[in-house]
């Protein structure tokens, strides 16, 4: 399918789950993957989807079966900004190694205040390439998988969003589409590490 010179991390050193805790570039690469799948604003994916990790190298089409094994599909929904944030605040309440819940995110920013249980500096990225504050009262258009609009992830807080796109694309062949044909089947230098999406405060 590809080539990447870097681990795309699921784990860490310890051999936890980063993804569930944390930005990771797999995660990055995988919502950007949403994005370019279906042209939505913002893309936020549960960490808890992203289940191996494949070693640096040349990736497989069983490399990306493995990383992504379920039968997640792709959806679009409408969700307000302030709806938005309250899904990002659910982060804060279980900063632990196993949140499969965890909010990864392409096409937006934010900051986790471990200690107050809160979320702040909460961005989208302009077509300029520039970032600005969420608008609370503002419609967005959402890359995420159906998965988490129809109650089994999120906390429920997606399920009454209007579906906007409903496309039959697997989760892993929107990544794997993505690194073939938008990527050029190379990740590069771009995904090496995670890009600051989600900066975290103790």
């Amino acid at each position: 399918v590809g080539h990447c010179d870097y681990v795309l991390r699921i784990l860490d050193d310890a051999d936890e789950y980063l993804v569930r805790y944390a930005e990771t570039n797999a995660a990055d690469l995988l919502a950007d993957a949403f994005i370019a799948a279906t042209g939505a604003e913002i893309a936020i994916i549960n960490g808890g989807g992203i289940r191996n990790q494949p070693k640096a190298g040349d990736l497989t089409y069983g490399d990306f079966i493995s990383m992504l094994p379920y039968d997640n599909l792709v959806q679009v929904v409408e969700v307000k900004g302030s709806t938005i944030v309250e899904l990002l605040r659910l982060n804060t309440m279980n900063m632990s190694y196993d949140n499969g819940n965890f909010q990864q995110v392409a096409g937006l920013r934010y900051t986790i205040h471990t200690g107050i249980h809160s979320v702040t500096d909460v961005e989208v990225l302009q077509a300029d390439g520039k970032y600005a504050p969420i608008e609370p009262d503002r419609y967005y258009k959402v890359a995420t998988m159906d998965y988490c609009v129809t109650g089994g992830g999120f906390g429920g807080i997606l399920r009454d969003s209007k579906v906007l796109q409903q496309t039959n694309i697997n989760y892993r062949d929107a990544m794997i589409d993505f690194v073939e044909k938008d990527l050029k089947g190379v990740i590069g230098i771009n995904y090496a590490k995670p890009q600051g999406r989600i900066t975290v405060v103790e």
